[in-house]
């Protein structure tokens, strides 16, 4: 999706610390190819491979067998598209509250492998959520 080049990482695996975790961060920039939209670049890029792991289509499915129900807005982006330049800025959402009249549903996960210990990856779940749980 972008020009042959003109790929970037001004930041890799940049440890960012806040007050209850700490989160790797990484940026990736690019000048976009001539015959992509900006629409084409979300569509290659969401959901993140940070937030399904890989290979990313079929992990969406297994995602999408085990877990029932869409995930909302938690994994998904934030930003803006230019309307003008095309040009846009996006983020991942993670770590999340989102309020209705009814509830707050809390997103927070964490990168499960077959040697994670499920205890520690509820924990590590735990310590996520807490960030954003509204009191």
């Amino acid at each position: 999706v972008s020009e042959i080049g003109s790929v970037h990482v001004p930041k890799l695996m940049d440890i960012e610390s806040y007050a209850r975790v700490h989160q790797m961060v990484s940026t990736v920039r690019g000048k976009k190819a001539s015959d992509m939209s900006s629409i084409d670049c979300i569509r290659c890029a969401f959901p993140a491979g940070s937030m399904t792991g890989a290979p990313k289509i079929r992990t969406m499915e297994i995602i999408d067998k085990l877990e029932g129900e869409a995930r909302g807005i938690y994994s998904g982006t934030i930003g803006y598209i230019s309307s003008q330049s095309g040009a846009f800025d996006l983020n991942v959402v993670i770590r999340t509250a989102v309020l209705s009249s009814k509830e707050v549903i809390i997103g927070a996960g964490g990168a499960i492998t077959i040697q994670s210990d499920a205890e520690s990856e509820f924990e590590e779940i735990e310590v996520k959520s807490d960030s954003v749980k509204v009191y």
